[in-house]
C-alpha cells in the first residue's frame, strides 16, 4: 500500500505535465513568421515649396487584384505578378498663362518577400526588377522620366522623412555642408583576455565640452552600447578579439582639441564599478570633406547620382540618434552598398496651356501587407492619399476595385459590391490614408490563441497544486515513517527495561 501510494504522489504530476507539453507540442510545431509587411503606395504629387494653380478635378484608383503574390516565390513567380493600381488624374490649369509643374510619384521599395528570387534554371538568386510594369502617361502619350533616389524610410513611408534631403544639389544645412572636415580616428584595442572576458566592452564618455554637439559631432558607426551614469554618459562597442580589433570615430566639423578617453569593462553594462585593464592604441587620423566620405562607396553602375547618394548618406546621419553629439546612423555604415536602402521616385513635368484640362495616368504594382494569423490570410492595400493635398485643391475620388476576393472587416460598408468586385466615391480628400483588406472568404476567422494560453495556466496551476498535494503526502508519509519508527523504538525500550528489572528481582 505504502509503494502504491508513493507511485501515485509521483505519477500524477508526471501525467499533469505530459498532457501540458503534448497540448503545447502542436503550436510550437506550426509556429512561423505571420506577418509580412508590403509597400504603401502613393500618387503623384507636388513636391513642398512648388508653387502652381494646377488643381486635380479628379482621381480615378482602378485597382486589379487578379491573384496575391507568392510569398518568398521563384524568378518566374515573381515575373508573374500582375496585381497593379493606376491612378488617373484630371488636372485643370484655371490660370491665364501657361504653367509647368515637376510632378514626383514614388515606386520603392519593394516588399522583401518578393526580394531576390531563386532561379532553378541557373541556380542563383536574382534581384526582382518591377521597374518594367510601371507606366507614366499624358493624354495617352509615355512620359519624359528619370529616377530619383533618397533614403528609404522603412516600411513606414513618411512623405516629410522621405524627402527630408530630396534636392537637386549636395544637401547643405547649418552644419552638414559637403566641404565640411571629416576627420577619421582609427583605433586597435588590445591587452583583454578573452578567456577571461569574453564579453568585454570598450567605451568613451561623452566630453561634456563646449562645442561637442555644436561645432563638432562624432559619428561612431560600431556604436552598440549607450549609458549615463552619475550625470555621466559613455557610448562604446564590444571589444573585437581578432588580429585587424580597429574601432573607427569620424569626427564631422572641428577636429578633436584634446584625445578622447577610453575604458575597459567587464561586459556591455558599461558599469564604472566593473572596469578591467586593457590598452587603446589610436593608429592613425584620416583627414577628408563630407562629400569625399559619402561618396566613398558610389559607383556609376548602380544608377544613383553622386547627388542622391550624398544626400542619402547625409539622411541617414540626420536620422541618426544623437546624444550628446554622438551620432549612430543604423542603416548606413562605410563600406555598405546603399542601393538596397534606396526608395526610388519617378521625376517628370507637365506643362498646361491657360484654361486646359490634361489626363496623367500612372500605373504601378501594388504590394499588399500579409496577416496570417487569420484563416485564410488577410491581405491589406494601402493606398496613401495625404501626399495629394500638396494640390491647391483636389476634387474628387472614384475608386474601383476589380478582383475576385472579398473585402473584409470594412466595419463602416465603406465600399459597395459590383460585378467585378467593388467600389467607392469619396467627396474629396478625405483624413488618413485608403486602406482595405480582402480574403478568399467572406468572413476569415481568428483563431482563439487566448484559450489555449487560459487552458495552459490552467493546467499549469492544476499541476502546481497536484506537486503541492504530492509533496504534502510525501511529508506526511515521512512523518508518519519516523513516529512509527520511534513508537516501536520506545516500545522495545520498555520491554527491555522490564525485563532488566525482572532479572534485578
Amino acid at each position: 500500500m505504502e509503494r502504491k501510494t508513493k507511485r501515485l504522489c509521483f505519477a500524477i504530476p508526471l501525467l499533469c505535465l505530459l498532457t501540458v507539453v503534448a497540448l503545447l507540442l502542436p503550436a510550437s510545431a506550426n509556429s512561423a513568421q505571420t506577418w509580412f509587411q508590403g509597400q504603401d503606395s502613393t500618387g503623384a504629387f507636388m513636391p513642398e515649396g512648388s508653387e502652381s494653380p494646377i488643381v486635380v478635378e479628379g482621381e480615378r484608383l482602378i485597382f486589379d487584384l487578379p491573384h496575391f503574390p507568392v510569398l518568398y516565390g521563384n524568378v518566374q513567380e515573381n515575373a508573374e505578378y500582375a496585381a497593379r493600381v493606376t491612378a488617373e488624374y484630371t488636372f485643370y490649369n484655371p490660370s491665364e498663362y501657361t504653367v509647368t509643374s515637376r510632378l514626383l510619384f514614388p515606386f520603392g521599395m519593394k516588399p522583401y518577400y518578393m526580394d531576390d528570387a531563386y532561379d532553378p534554371q541557373t541556380g542563383q538568386r536574382v534581384s526582382f526588377d518591377d521597374t518594367a510594369a510601371y507606366s507614366i502617361t499624358l493624354d495617352g502619350e509615355e512620359v519624359e522620366r528619370r529616377v530619383r533616389h533618397t533614403l528609404g524610410d522603412g516600411w513606414n513611408f513618411d512623405l516629410g522623412s522621405a524627402l527630408q534631403c530630396f534636392s537637386d544639389t549636395f544637401y547643405t544645412d547649418g552644419f552638414f555642408s559637403p566641404d565640411m572636415t571629416v576627420t577619421k580616428y582609427v583605433y586597435r584595442t588590445s591587452g583583454v583576455e578573452k578567456k577571461d572576458y569574453p564579453s568585454a566592452a570598450v567605451a568613451f564618455a561623452i566630453p561634456p565640452r563646449e562645442g561637442f554637439g555644436e561645432e563638432r559631432r562624432v559619428w561612431f558607426p560600431q556604436m552598440h552600447l549607450y549609458r549615463t551614469q552619475f550625470q555621466k554618459s559613455s557610448a562604446g562597442t564590444w571589444v573585437d578579439f581578432s588580429p585587424e580589433n580597429e574601432i573607427a570615430l569620424y569626427v564631422l566639423g572641428k577636429p578633436l582639441d584634446e584625445p578622447i578617453e577610453w575604458s575597459f569593462y567587464k561586459d556591455g553594462g558599461l558599469d564604472r564599478f566593473e572596469k578591467i585593464e586593457g590598452t587603446i592604441t589610436l593608429l592613425r587620423t584620416e583627414t577628408q570633406t563630407l562629400r569625399a566620405l559619402a561618396l566613398a562607396d558610389w559607383y556609376a553602375e548602380s544608377g544613383v547620382s553622386e547627388v542622391d547618394w550624398y544626400n542619402a548618406v547625409v539622411a541617414a546621419l540626420l536620422e541618426g540618434e544623437e546624444v550628446g553629439g554622438v551620432i549612430r546612423a543604423d542603416r548606413y555604415a562605410p563600406g555598405n552598398d546603399l542601393t538596397s536602402r534606396l526608395m526610388r521616385w519617378y521625376e517628370y513635368e507637365i506643362t498646361f496651356a491657360p484654361g486646359e484640362r490634361r489626363i496623367n495616368t500612372v500605373t504601378a504594382p501594388i504590394y499588399p501587407a500579409v496577416d496570417m494569423d487569420w484563416e485564410p490570410d488577410v491581405y491589406e492595400y494601402t493606398y496613401l492619399l495625404s501626399p495629394a493635398a500638396t494640390w491647391v485643391d483636389f476634387g474628387r475620388i472614384e475608386i474601383l476595385i476589380n478582383t475576385p476576393y472579398y473585402i473584409v472587416n470594412d466595419k463602416h460598408n465603406a465600399f459597395e459590391k459590383t460585378e467585378q468586385g467593388y467600389q467607392r466615391m469619396l467627396p474629396g480628400l478625405p483624413e488618413g490614408e485608403l486602406t482595405f483588406s480582402l480574403s478568399t472568404v467572406e468572413d476569415p476567422e481568428l483563431p482563439d490563441h487566448n484559450g489555449w494560453a487560459t487552458l495552459f495556466w490552467i493546467l499549469l496551476a492544476g499541476y502546481a497544486i497536484l506537486v503541492a498535494y504530492g509533496a504534502v503526502i510525501a511529508i506526511a508519509l515521512f512523518v508518519w515513517n519516523l513516529l512509527r519508527i520511534g513508537i516501536v523504538a520506545l516500545i522495545v525500550l520498555i520491554l527491555r527495561k522490564r525485563e532488566k528489572k525482572k532479572k534485578d528481582e
